[in-house]
């Protein structure tokens, strides 16, 4: 490997690099770092559990429990108007 190639391997695409992490700033190997904001990081953006059944919100994994203590009275909405939708369409079904 020419010295060249080398040096932009060792800034660019070599997963023992030092990165950063966009979310919080904190330095972590390459390699690492798709594991780092998917599992731990506490500033990752992150999409509401209960977005399956319509809430549109995104917090960071450091806010998500408040948001889901905040606005349990919308997620319990949610889910019973997803529950209705189910039942009337298994009694559509009958």
């Amino acid at each position: 490997m020419s010295a060249l190639h080398r040096k932009e391997h060792m800034l660019k695409t070599c997963p023992e690099r030092q990165t950063l992490c966009g979310d919080c700033g904190r330095t972590i190997l390459a390699r690492r770092l798709a594991e780092h904001q998917a599992l731990t990081c506490l500033h990752t953006k992150l999409v509401c559990p209960y977005s399956v059944v319509g809430c549109t919100e995104r917090h960071s994994r450091m806010d998500m429990p408040v948001h889901e203590s905040e606005d349990s009275y919308k997620h319990l909405r949610l889910l019973t108007i997803a529950v209705q939708s189910m039942l009337d369409s298994f009694r559509a079904w009958e």
